[in-house]
């Protein structure tokens, strides 16, 4: 039960509980993090899409043949001693 110093009479007659600053600070708290979170998301979607573009683009289009060191392959036959 919350504090009497935390209700507030209605002229109905009711009773309004008020919220605790601590629960009021912690609104707070997740809707700044909740916008910078929305700022960060614009920065990197919006205005630096031309960058990030580029990358993946630089890393999508490689084309290069390898031609890759193959090394000798020994074998023995056990049957026939070769």
């Amino acid at each position: 039960m919350p504090k009497r110093r935390d209700w507030k009479k209605l002229a109905d007659g009711g009773v309004e509980v008020r919220d605790p600053w601590r629960v009021r600070a912690f609104r707070i708290s997740v809707v700044a993090v909740a916008v910078i979170i929305v700022i960060r998301l614009f920065v990197l979607q919006i205005l630096d899409h031309g960058f990030y573009e580029a990358l993946a683009s630089g890393q999508h289009e490689i084309f290069q043949e390898l031609f890759p060191d193959r090394g000798s392959v020994y074998v023995q036959d056990f049957k026939t001693d070769e």
